[in-house]
């Protein structure tokens, strides 16, 4: 009996704490307001972005960009005029526009789990709207100092419910430059490397051309 008033004081005491603490906090948020990190502004209630910058945060538009390189189409068709006269082995796409907010965005995926769940459902979706295949494995590039994208992978690979995988390998060839290598055997796969920003050029590509491998390299953000 004597354990069991202990128990029930302690709960009791613990919820005539609660108002003082939402109080606290309510008081808190008056005088520190949360701010954006993409525009400095105020971000309502407990979103990291204010409203404007969340707006932001729009699907790049397939319809509109080359089917193989991304690149915006300058007339009606489905391919740029690139790659009508030189097909690539691979195909590109991206989520984003490379904004304030979507730069933001990739700078603070490490810090906030559930911000990597998000931008990769709305990678999920892109990928429809491209309608690409199912993919054998997901891929990244191990870039150093860039932990949100390999963060990103892995949440996109528990998506599709595909293995992830690092099939690169690098070694310096002199101080300020790297060369890719290929360490996995990658032979008729649909393969997805994910990647932060879309180039026209990723050096990196020339390794799959001889490899009977289907490339589709996807970004969080378009060039």
């Amino acid at each position: 009996m004597q354990k069991a008033s202990v128990v029930k004081r302690s709960i009791e005491g613990k919820k005539s704490l609660f108002p003082k603490i939402k109080l606290l906090q309510s008081l808190f948020d008056f005088l520190f307001p949360p701010v954006c990190p993409a525009c400095e502004g105020i971000a309502e209630g407990k979103k990291l972005f204010c409203s404007e910058c969340i707006d932001e945060f729009q699907l790049i538009p397939s319809n509109f960009r080359c089917r193989y390189c991304f690149d915006p189409l300058l007339e009606e068709s489905i391919l740029c005029r690139y790659c009508r006269k030189h097909p690539p082995h691979y195909r590109k796409g991206a989520a984003f526009e490379a904004r304030r907010s979507t730069r933001s965005l990739q700078n603070h995926l490490h810090s906030f789990p559930h911000l990597i769940k998000v931008t990769a459902a709305y990678s999920i979706i892109q990928f429809s709207k491209l309608s690409w295949p199912n993919f054998d494995f997901v891929t990244y590039l191990p870039r150093p100092h860039r932990k949100e994208v390999h963060l990103l992978a892995k949440e996109i690979a528990l998506f599709l419910e595909v293995p992830l995988k690092s099939i690169f390998s690098r070694h310096p060839s002199h101080l300020f430059e790297w060369n890719w290598e290929l360490s996995a055997s990658i032979a008729y796969q649909n393969i997805l490397i994910v990647d932060d920003f879309r180039d026209r050029e990723e050096g990196y590509l020339y390794l799959f051309k001889k490899r009977r491998c289907r490339i589709y390299l996807f970004s969080l953000m378009d060039s």
